[in-house]
């Protein structure tokens, strides 16, 4: 598994312990458009979950540029935190 694989799994598993709904119903394309349950208290717990998690900060622009966990897949990679993982 690379790198961005086991960091998809862990968004993946995040988001579902954030939403409250089983991992095999999120996908890493999830977003607020097609995940109900990710609205602007959810996308708040979402970025400190992530944050906590993998030892990184957002900037406030990252957490407005952030509309599916794909989107934060890539920030993390912009930013190179992904090999700490």
């Amino acid at each position: 598994m690379d790198r961005k694989e086991k960091l998809n799994k862990i968004l993946i598993q995040i988001a579902s312990e954030v939403f409250l709904v089983n991992q095999k119903h999120i996908k890493i394309n999830a977003s607020k458009e097609n995940q109900s349950e990710w609205d602007s208290l959810a996308h708040l717990k979402l970025v400190i979950a992530i944050e906590s998690k993998l030892s990184i900060k957002f900037s406030t622009d990252e957490i407005l540029d952030i509309n599916s966990l794909d989107d934060i897949v890539k920030i993390i990679i912009a930013k190179n935190r992904s090999k700490l993982i």
